[in-house]
């Protein structure tokens, strides 16, 4: 109902203190986005997306709305039944010394399955480079 929707305000300083001093991963986090590697292979940690969730909600992004969509949209991937198995492929890629065997390996996986295909697909979408 549109009564019970709000705009989104950007975050106060008390409720980002709140955050950061009750989350444990809240300084991994930081961490991530100070390196600008926030990125959808690490919503692997359940801790990173509760973090990120709460800071969306309580609007951490609310001034960069392209940033939230794009972060919203990798913890709802993540979230996916599929999206820790995707995860877990692509830190396989990206740790693996003979890439060319591992992205064939990886390919026939996401191929076969549905559900990657699925997260593997909605990351293709939106700019992510896999063409298994």
């Amino acid at each position: 109902k549109a009564e019970n929707l709000q705009p989104l305000q950007p975050i106060d300083e008390a409720t980002r203190k709140e955050i950061r001093a009750t989350e444990p991963a809240y300084a991994k986090f930081e961490q991530l986005l100070q390196e600008g590697d926030l990125g959808f292979a690490d919503f692997g940690d359940a801790e990173l997306r509760r973090v990120v969730l709460r800071l969306l909600r309580a609007g951490f992004w609310a001034e960069n709305p392209s940033v939230m969509e794009e972060v919203a949209a990798d913890v709802n991937l993540a979230e996916h039944p599929s999206g820790l198995q995707a995860i877990s492929l692509i830190r396989e890629l990206e740790g693996t010394d003979d890439l060319t065997a591992t992205l064939q390996r990886v390919g026939e996986q996401v191929n076969a399955d549905p559900g990657l295909k699925e997260v593997f697909a909605q990351l293709k979408a939106r700019g992510h480079d896999f063409d298994f």
